[in-house]
């Protein structure tokens, strides 16, 4: 037994050490977190459903100043998103929306190094993909900061 522990541990060993099988195995659990979290949590206008259990969940920032943070509504957003009901997402949050999508882009591509690393397209064409992986990355986080405080912004402004 402690023979065929060894050998399957080596041959993990061995897949985890090719190249790509690193960006591919974190794009794959990004996506099965999503997948996941989409299974187990859910959400209404008022309240957040995780495990069969209501959340109450408060905002901190919320309570003590008497103005939303930049977040709120963020938990819920995701989770509709996650759920299909793209137009409450983004009444709540529009920031969510763009995370969940930012996140499922972000998992396909790395799971796309994987496969390019894996075929004949082969280093080259995964250095290429990681360059633009990294550059749409920075461009996304900045899309997703704008929105975020925008939204912000407006709420405040309504408040």
């Amino acid at each position: 037994m402690n023979e065929l522990s060894g050998n399957a541990s080596a041959r993990a060993v061995r897949w985890i050490n090719r190249p790509g099988s690193v960006p591919g195995l974190v794009g794959a659990a990004l996506l099965a977190q999503l997948f996941i979290l989409r299974a187990v949590a859910s959400a209404d206008l008022n309240s957040i459903t995780f495990a069969g259990h209501v959340l109450d969940g408060v905002c901190w920032f919320r309570q003590r100043f008497g103005v939303p943070c930049p977040l709120c509504g963020m938990t819920r957003s995701v989770l509709f998103t996650l759920h299909g009901q793209i137009t409450s997402a983004w009444q709540l949050n529009p920031a969510g929306l763009l995370l969940v999508l930012g996140l499922i882009a972000l998992g396909c591509a790395l799971i796309c190094v994987l496969l390019c690393e894996q075929t004949r397209l082969g280093h080259g064409a995964a250095l290429s993909l990681q360059r633009r992986l990294r550059f749409g990355a920075t461009a996304y986080a900045g899309l997703f900061f704008v929105v975020l405080m925008t939204h912000w912004l407006a709420a405040l402004w309504a408040h």
